[in-house]
């Protein structure tokens, strides 16, 4: 049997152990793809509001048994970024889970501003799907595919696959390229066609379900700003494609950005709904991938492979993504749990005072490497 209790700055320490085991084996046991933080900067983080977490012990030895991890995001999302439990945990995994989504959700019932509690159930943690269900999260299967530019094969691939011409009225380019985009950018009709483009993909889909801000076109908005100004990884307008209209507003596009070094991710794919069925998608996706290669050709972009997230169900994204040279490389259940399934009769206070602080999104992406890398849609 376990003891669950608030996790803090000061009982973090007794939790060094564990957190140690974690760091070493993040790579290999729950598929992360950088050192996880320092326990000290963790410390700091709870100490200051903007994580939160519980810590686990075996009532008879006292033993530390696992940890929680959980921050809580400005879009009004709960996001789980870690269960970490011990050895001895693995093997009780039902008594550790049931002890700690009791003790968790029922704080969570008390807790304002939050509308979804998201879970990317990476490498090991996978191993929980089973037990999640039991407390009403949902599962969406996500597979992660990888183009290697170094790779002569997956090369190869790419330039053998020619696309048909674009339909008459419609151009491909890229963010770069426009000369437009450089002057006028935030400019209200560039802007606008951006946000109806993605708004249309992806205000309906299973991303929608864990991320609000992808339900409304403020919200949309509001992630576009953070992918173009960096905050979510170096934006890489040399490689961001677009299809324009005859009046030079996007209708597609096919975003780049750099979140760490030499590592390309694709965060966004859509196609605004006028133009679906009309074989945009490869031609879209085929000119970003070959821009990325000739910019480090040409050293003006640092990266050598890039990898993107898509929906397991989402059968024609993923013979897409193959069809131009990308191979899957993981995949991973990701679980969300609205508010009104378990909590319907739920008010929001008029006002609501709150010691959570929303963290950066580079400390939202430090503790989660699957950290909003929404599917692609078209």
């Amino acid at each position: 049997m376990y003891i669950v209790s608030a996790l803090t700055s000061e009982s973090l320490p007794a939790y060094a152990g564990l957190y140690d085991v974690f760091s070493q084996t993040a790579q290999q046991n729950y598929a992360w793809d950088h050192q996880p933080l320092p326990l000290s900067v963790l410390g700091d983080l709870l100490a200051n509001h903007y994580l939160h977490g519980y810590g686990l012990v075996e009532m008879a030895t006292q033993e530390p048994a696992g940890l929680m991890l959980y921050r809580q995001e400005p879009h009004r999302s709960l996001e789980i970024n870690v269960i970490i439990q011990s050895d001895a945990a693995r093997q009780n995994n039902k008594v550790f889970l049931d002890v700690l989504m009791r003790k968790f959700l029922s704080d969570c019932r008390q807790l304002p501003q939050w509308d979804v509690i998201s879970y990317a159930m990476l490498g090991q943690q996978s191993d929980l799907i089973n037990t999640m269900t039991w407390y009403g999260f949902k599962p969406v299967g996500q597979a992660i595919v990888n183009f290697n530019m170094l790779d002569p094969i997956h090369v190869q691939i790419l330039k053998t696959r020619q696309y048909p011409p674009m339909p008459d009225g419609l151009t491909l380019t890229t963010f770069a390229e426009q000369a437009a985009v450089q002057a006028d950018f935030p400019g209200v009709p560039f802007l606008k066609g951006l946000v109806d483009t993605v708004y249309e993909a992806f205000h309906t889909s299973t991303d929608a379900l864990w991320d609000p801000r992808f339900r409304t076109r403020e919200g949309v908005k509001n992630v576009l700003q953070s992918v173009l100004q960096g905050e979510m990884g170096d934006f890489v307008p040399e490689a961001t494609s677009l299809i324009l209209n005859q009046d030079q507003t996007p209708v597609a596009l096919c975003l780049m950005i750099q979140p760490e070094m030499l590592k390309g991710n694709i965060p966004i794919v859509a196609i605004q709904n006028a133009y679906r069925g009309k074989y945009l998608s490869k031609p879209l996706l085929q000119k970003a991938i070959e821009s990325a290669i000739d910019g480090m050709l040409n050293a003006t972009v640092a990266i050598s492979s890039i990898h993107a997230t898509l929906d397991t169900d989402n059968i024609a994204a993923i013979q897409m993504y193959r069809s131009v040279g990308f191979t899957e490389t993981s995949h991973y259940p990701h679980v969300y749990l609205p508010r009104a399934s378990f909590q319907p009769d739920y008010r929001e206070p008029d006002a609501t005072t709150s010691e959570t602080q929303h963290p950066s999104l580079w400390v939202s992406q430090q503790l989660n490497p699957a950290y909003h890398h929404p599917a692609t849609r078209f």
